[in-house]
């Protein structure tokens, strides 16, 4: 892959990761919401409905990383870069594990467990502020890639 290319891939990715900050963020509206007059019931279908975009969105975005390898091309060129890349694809396995985990566990809470809720809410926010290290982490190393010198003189 050429640095142009893996430029156009990171392009793609810098979208992507755009679009999870929105995701990110209406999650956290969804899990800040606090009205009393609606039931548990509700603001767990709205929780679900969101952390799902959420898993969507985050899983889409590790997909296209993976498949692009432009990371690895990153190492290939800028081996210094080797340890933060193995990381960040550690990452991935880890945030694909806690969400399936996080969801089961929303999904198998009945209405009567509002403490059992606020503690899976409690560790979506924890996951979110981890997606969030990882991303400005990821995101730093983008724009290493993409202010690679093109070659030329000069």
């Amino acid at each position: 892959m050429s640095v142009v290319q893996a430029q156009s891939s990171t392009s793609v990715s810098w979208i992507e990761h755009q679009m999870l900050d929105h995701v990110k963020g209406a999650l956290r509206v969804t899990l800040d919401w606090n009205a009393p007059s609606v039931s548990l019931t509700r603001k767990k279908s709205s929780v679900r409905f969101s952390f799902q975009s959420f898993c969507r969105h985050l899983d889409r975005l590790m997909r296209i990383e993976e498949n692009d390898n432009y990371l690895e091309e990153l190492c290939e060129t800028k081996p210094h870069f080797e340890p933060q890349v193995r990381r960040l694809r550690a990452d991935h396995d880890h945030f694909r594990s806690r969400t399936h985990t996080l969801m089961a566990q929303l999904e198998s809470l009945e209405e009567w467990q509002s403490d059992q809720f606020d503690e899976c809410c409690l560790e979506i926010r924890e996951l979110l502020r981890e997606v969030d290290q990882h991303d400005h982490e990821e995101v730093r190393v983008l724009q290493e890639l993409m202010s690679s010198d093109l070659g030329g003189e000069g």
